[in-house]
């Protein structure tokens, strides 16, 4: 009796903190876990097989058999179902801040200017691709290296790195093969700018 009242708290209290998420399936798998492992310990309490423990200790409650011992008053105390609890969701609310007064501004309200380019994540990448194809155009799609002339396999090199303090902007760029490029950043291969 006392181990199926303590099993019975524990169980409450399990299902009670979880009763807002969607747990319902591990629940009804607990639900007969649980029951199992009562049953068998029932078998090595009682020295006895798991049927006639299942006649003794098994008993209708409500639609379903559970497993049951009389308590002080001769009463059946059953073990605690978690399936029976209503699972729901937490009731998500938008609430106000309290310590606020007034609602807070909108961005277009505020004093700052919202920025014409806006960083999406994706580093500098799509800026980045836009510059390359105007620069490849200027360029003709040529190397512009004077002895190369190269129109395949073409990158786009800083004339001042960005390590050095470049930037990305078309004047700093120009078109390159990919053959002189790995020259000029080898320091085999003087360009003049």
């Amino acid at each position: 009796m006392f181990k199926i009242a303590a099993l019975n708290r524990v169980l409450r209290g399990w299902v009670a903190y979880y009763r807002h998420v969607n747990a319902k399936d591990v629940v009804t798998s607990l639900d007969f876990w649980v029951e199992g492992r009562l049953a068998y310990w029932l078998c090595d309490k009682h020295k006895c097989g798991i049927r006639q423990v299942l006649r003794q200790f098994q008993h209708q409650q409500g639609g379903r058999k559970n497993l049951a011992v009389k308590n002080e008053r001769g009463q059946l105390m059953f073990l605690y179902c978690m399936a029976d609890l209503p699972l729901t969701r937490y009731p998500l609310q938008k609430r106000i801040n309290p310590y606020l007064k007034e609602l807070p501004t909108i961005l277009a309200d505020a004093e700052a200017p919202i920025p014409d380019w806006t960083w999406n994540g994706g580093s500098r990448f799509s800026m980045w691709k836009d510059v390359q194809q105007f620069v490849l155009e200027r360029d003709e799609y040529r190397c512009q290296n004077q002895t190369c002339g190269a129109g395949d396999d073409l990158d786009v090199h800083h004339k001042r790195w960005l390590k050095d303090g470049g930037n990305d902007d078309p004047d700093n760029l120009t078109t390159l093969c990919v053959r002189c490029h790995r020259l000029e950043q080898q320091g085999k291969l003087v360009v003049n700018w």
